[in-house]
């Protein structure tokens, strides 16, 4: 913002530099031809005068287009506009009158091309500085609306990330009050797991990248607390392969492994629910594969979890991600590719 600002105002210096630079060298030369001689001081003096008042009027016409003409018809706006060129002419003609009087022939400076010859260049200095104006108005619109956005996808991410669903909590603190009785060791080593767990969602919950290590400890701490019943244990295996510098949007893993222990069905000793996380070279690669019953595949597939993720992952990495789900042999699979580079 501060560097459009700078370069802004240097634009519109440079311009007026020039313009005065022009004029002056005009007068300089043009007086004179027609007899007429103006001591430097004077010369000097009324250049400025009349390059102020000169710059001055398009920045008068885009104030009056801005707040009044606006939404005008465009025949009467154009036709207020030349009224307002050929007035401000006649008026810095007049001005030439006022600073060169008595030095010669008014004549001179009062005759209808004199009176008429800033049109011109009133008409060109005002497309130049108005087109600045508006482009940096449009800047400014097109800033707000991305400021918008983002406060609008900031938003949307956190009521995303709100719909988690407690059904895992509700039985982790089920199985943690049998475990109190039945085991205190396990059921003190369960409560500080969940204290992570809570940990995680709250203070890392909302923010936008948080280190792809930090996450893996709160899906083992998930998978430990979704698999607390002992004949659950078995049937679930959690690899990962992390390189360091990893980063990811928090809570975002979760779902699929979620509607994994939610949908998946665990009937056979066989039957296994497998998940993979894999980050190396700036690619993160995720899958989680369970078995399911046919009657349960509308729900697994359609599920808030699944449509809260892609969601996310829309907003999060637009055209950086491949999310592919397919069921295939009463095999429910999920694979998830995030390019960060």
């Amino acid at each position: 913002m501060q560097k459009w600002w700078f370069s802004d105002r240097v634009s519109h210096a440079g311009i007026w530099l020039l313009y005065f630079l022009l004029s002056w060298s005009y007068y300089a030369a043009w007086l004179p031809l027609e007899g007429i001689h103006v001591p430097p001081l004077r010369l000097f003096i009324f250049s400025v005068n009349t390059v102020t008042l000169t710059l001055m009027f398009p920045y008068f016409l885009y104030w009056f287009r801005k707040k009044y003409s606006s939404h005008w018809p465009y025949w009467q706006r154009i036709s207020v506009h030349g009224i307002f060129l050929v007035v401000a002419s006649a008026l810095l003609a007049l001005l030439d009158v006022a600073y060169l009087t008595g030095i010669t022939d008014t004549s001179v400076f009062l005759d209808t091309w004199h009176l008429t010859s800033r049109t011109p260049t009133l008409f060109i200095l005002s497309l130049i500085i108005n087109w600045m104006r508006i482009r940096r108005d449009f800047e400014e619109h097109k800033k707000q609306q991305e400021q918008l956005e983002n406060a609008r996808q900031e938003a949307e991410l956190r009521m995303l990330k709100a719909q988690i669903s407690p059904h895992f909590l509700f039985n982790a603190l089920n199985n943690l009050n049998s475990l109190i009785h039945l085991d205190p060791a396990r059921a003190s080593d369960t409560v500080v797991k969940l204290s992570d767990l809570l940990r995680h969602v709250i203070y890392d919950g909302h923010k936008t990248l948080i280190p792809l290590d930090d996450e893996v400890d709160y899906l083992r701490n998930y998978i430990a607390l979704a698999t607390m019943k002992e004949r659950m244990q078995q049937h679930v295996k959690f690899e990962t392969e992390v390189a360091p510098g990893h980063f990811i949007e928090p809570l975002i893993l979760v779902n699929f492994i979620e509607n994994a222990f939610k949908h998946g069905s665990i009937e056979k000793p066989e039957d296994r629910i497998e998940i993979s996380l894999r980050a190396a070279n700036g690619k993160i690669v995720f899958s989680c594969c369970n078995p399911y019953k046919e009657q349960m595949q509308k729900d697994a597939t359609h599920g808030i979890g699944l449509s809260n993720v892609k969601q996310r992952l829309g907003i999060t990495y637009p055209e950086k991600h491949s999310l592919t789900i397919t069921q295939q042999g009463g095999m429910f699979n999920v694979l998830l590719e995030i390019n960060q580079l």
